[in-house]
């Protein structure tokens, strides 16, 4: 059965790094208005998205006496999970016996929204893909909550209470100021602040899941510092990417090649080693070959 249930845990009601969105959260849940509030938080991966839905359960689990019920909808999967098994994963989960879960999937959800208006549950519903793999589950009048995750706005749902975008708005802002600087830059030809600003801004893309946009700005990070001779910028344009190892092999595989094109056979050589262990690391056999490959072509070059 693909529903986890989810309990209050105590000691964690000082989850600073999301505490307003709790207090929200708390508020929507305390309000008892018998509307069966929907909460949506959606941003790209990478953002806490289910993070935040199963500390809710955790803080806020004891207001919702019949249970907190937790459904990976596997979204953007090649098999996402279908409204109709989701509604009969869930009437189990609430106690149906399986010879009485209805056989079709219309049936299914119209009986699970009888269920689900008559208890106070939270219902966690992860990685949904589009409204219409969520709407049939949900209860509409209830006195229980609705909290769903996704890459995507989802902006036809109905009933929404709240919905929190979380984009990590700073980050996007200092990517714009980073790219701003970088424009400044290089109009007055100052390589070495082009180094800086880049670096900046692919940590802000770092931060928001974007490892395509980290991985170019980091390798033309490095190439202006080395450009540069500014070894403090080229360090920092692997700095900002040590924490998320699946970026930073992205970013030394562009980055030796870089240094290779530089002539800086030792050191792009060694880039092509540490993005092969990373690669390794994250069990991607293919990308530790092709680091594999280029450290031996430069070597034997």
């Amino acid at each position: 059965m693909g529903v986890r249930v989810l309990r209050a845990a105590r000691g964690v009601a000082d989850f600073t790094a999301r505490a307003g969105e709790l207090a929200a959260l708390r508020k929507i849940a305390a309000a008892g208005d018998q509307s069966g509030p929907v909460v949506l938080i959606s941003g790209p991966p990478g953002t806490g998205k289910t993070t935040l839905a199963i500390r809710t359960a955790e803080v806020l689990g004891d207001a919702f006496r019949d249970g907190c019920f937790f459904v990976d909808l596997r979204g953007l999967s090649d098999q996402p999970v279908g409204p109709g098994d989701a509604a009969s994963w869930l009437l189990r989960a609430l106690g149906v016996a399986e010879s009485r879960v209805p056989a079709g999937a219309a049936d299914r959800a119209e009986r699970l929204r009888g269920l689900l208006r008559q208890r106070q549950t939270l219902l966690i519903l992860d990685n949904a893909a589009s409204e219409s793999q969520v709407r049939g589950l949900l209860p509409g009048r209830s006195p229980g909550l609705v909290v769903i995750t996704s890459r995507r706005s989802l902006a036809g749902l109905e009933n929404l209470a709240w919905a929190e975008a979380v984009c990590y708005r700073q980050y996007q802002q200092s990517i714009e100021h980073a790219l701003a600087a970088h424009r400044i830059a290089a109009e007055a030809g100052d390589i070495r602040q082009q180094a800086w600003a880049l670096a900046y801004a692919a940590y802000g893309y770092r931060e928001l899941g974007d490892s395509g946009r980290c991985a170019d700005l980091g390798r033309q990070s490095a190439a202006l510092a080395r450009q540069a001779g500014d070894q403090e910028a080229y360090s920092q344009a692997l700095a900002r990417l040590r924490d998320v190892p699946s970026f930073e092999s992205a970013v030394r595989m562009a980055l030796g090649r870089v240094l290779a094109e530089l002539g800086q056979r030792d050191e792009a050589r060694a880039q092509f080693g540490a993005a092969r262990s990373l690669f390794l690391d994250l069990n991607d056999d293919e990308g530790a070959a092709e680091a594999e490959s280029a450290r031996t072509a430069l070597a034997s070059s």
